[in-house]
C-alpha cells in the first residue's frame, strides 16, 4: 500500500455524488449491465470539494445502489494521467430510461476490499505498487461476465494452448514468425452482444494481438485458416489504440472469426491498455468495412462456442497480457451516458 500518513492527519471525509446513467436507446441493456464510468481527476476534485491524492480514488471510493439499498461491484481500471476509469456492475437499464447510483468517497477506512471494491492487477502492482502482490484486491470476476488476470504460474482452468504459452503473473505468448494463443469454450453470453477488454504489452515493435470468437471449432485449429476482415481505428502515440471498432465476417460456416487487431507502427514498448472489441454476431459474405458494430441474420451470438486470445509476429516477439475481460455490449454499441451531481 502507498504511504497514507498524509491521510491519517486529515479528518475523515465523506462525500456522496449521484450518477445518473442514461440509456437513450430503444432497447434495454443486458442484465446485468457492465457500465464504464470515466471522470477527469480535476472534475472529481471539484465534485468532492477538496484536493484529492491520486491513490485516494481506488482506495476510498465505492459505488452504491440506493434503489436496492446495496453496494455495487466496481473495478478500478486505471488513472491515465487525466481520467479515472471504473467499471460498475449494474442491473438492467430499460430502453429510453435512466438509473441513478451513488459514488461515495469515504476515508474513514480503506474501502478497497477485493470483493465489492477492486482494482486492476497491472495498474495496482506493476505500474503504481498500490498492492503487495499481483492480483491482490482484484475483483474482476465479481464484475465482468468472464474475467482472467493470469495470476500465479498456471493457465486458468478451461484454457488450452497453441504455441509457446506460459504464465507468471501475466500471460506470456512468445513467437518467432508464428502464432501463439490460448482458447477455451464459452457460453451464456448476453443477448445484447459482447465486448472484450485486454490489458497487454508487447516487447517488440511488430506484432498483432487478436481476439477470436469461434463456432464449431474442435482442437487447436490453426487460426490462420479462419481469417476475418478487420478495420481498426489506429493512431500513433504512447497508447497506440484506444478503442478497436472492428467490422468482420466469417469465411466458413464453422471456424474462428477475428474481431480485434492491432499492428505496431513504431519501436519501443507499447502498452495497449484500452483495447476493446465489439462483437454482435457472426457474418458471412463480403466484409463489412464500416467502423462500428456489425449485425447479421445468418448467425446469432448464441452460436459463439469458443474464444481465443492470440499473438502473431513475423519476427521473434513476445506479448504479455495482464487482463482479459468479457462483458456485455451496450445497446447499439454505445455505452449509456451519465451525469454527476454532488448531493452531500
Amino acid at each position: 500500500m502507498p504511504d497514507l500518513e498524509f491521510q491519517k492527519r486529515l479528518p475523515s471525509l465523506k462525500r456522496i455524488i449521484q450518477i445518473t446513467v442514461m440509456n437513450n436507446k430503444s432497447s434495454a441493456t443486458a442484465n446485468p449491465h457492465i457500465q464504464e464510468i470515466v471522470i477527469p481527476h480535476t472534475y472529481l476534485e471539484a465534485l468532492l470539494g477538496f484536493e484529492l491524492y491520486l491513490y485516494s480514488a481506488p482506495l476510498f471510493i465505492y459505488f452504491y445502489d440506493p434503489n436496492q439499498n446495496s453496494e455495487l461491484y466496481s473495478w478500478y481500471e486505471t488513472y491515465d494521467g487525466t481520467y479515472h476509469h471504473w467499471w460498475v456492475k449494474l442491473p438492467q437499464i430499460s430502453a429510453d430510461s435512466s438509473y441513478s447510483i451513488y459514488m461515495i468517497y469515504d476515508s474513514s477506512q480503506i474501502q478497497l476490499d477485493g470483493d465489492y471494491v477492486g482494482i486492476s492487477p497491472d495498474f495496482a502492482y506493476y505500474i503504481n505498487n498500490i498492492v503487495d502482490s499481483y492480483g491482490q484486491y482484484d475483483n474482476g470476476t465479481n464484475v465482468f461476465y468472464y474475467y482472467w488476470n493470469f495470476s500465479g504460474t498456471s493457465l486458468p482452468s478451461g484454457f488450452s494452448t497453441y504455441g509457446s504459452v506460459s504464465v507468471n503473473n501475466k500471460l506470456i505468448l512468445s513467437v518467432n514468425n508464428s502464432w501463439a494463443y490460448i482458447y477455451a469454450s464459452i457460453s451464456s453470453l448476453p443477448s445484447t452482444g459482447i465486448m472484450s477488454r485486454v490489458h497487454w504489452m508487447a516487447l517488440s515493435n511488430t506484432g498483432e494481438i487478436k481476439n477470436f470468437w469461434g463456432y464449431g471449432v474442435t482442437g487447436s485449429s490453426t487460426l490462420d485458416n479462419y481469417y476475418g476482415y478487420y478495420l481498426i481505428d489506429q493512431s500513433a502515440g504512447s497508447v497506440l489504440l484506444s478503442y478497436a471498432k472492428a467490422g468482420w465476417y466469417s469465411i466458413a460456416s464453422t471456424g474462428w472469426s477475428e474481431s480485434l487487431y492491432t499492428y505496431y507502427m513504431s519501436t519501443g514498448y507499447w502498452y495497449g491498455n484500452y483495447l476493446m472489441t465489439k462483437v454482435f454476431g457472426m457474418l458471412t459474405g463480403s466484409p463489412n468495412i464500416t467502423l462500428g458494430p456489425v449485425y447479421n441474420t445468418t448467425y446469432s451470438l448464441s452460436q459463439v462456442q469458443q474464444h481465443a486470445l492470440s499473438w502473431q509476429s513475423g519476427t521473434s516477439s513476445t506479448m504479455y497480457a495482464f487482463v482479459y475481460a468479457i462483458m456485455d455490449a451496450p445497446p447499439n454499441g454505445i455505452m449509456p451516458t451519465y451525469l454527476f451531481k454532488p448531493i452531500s
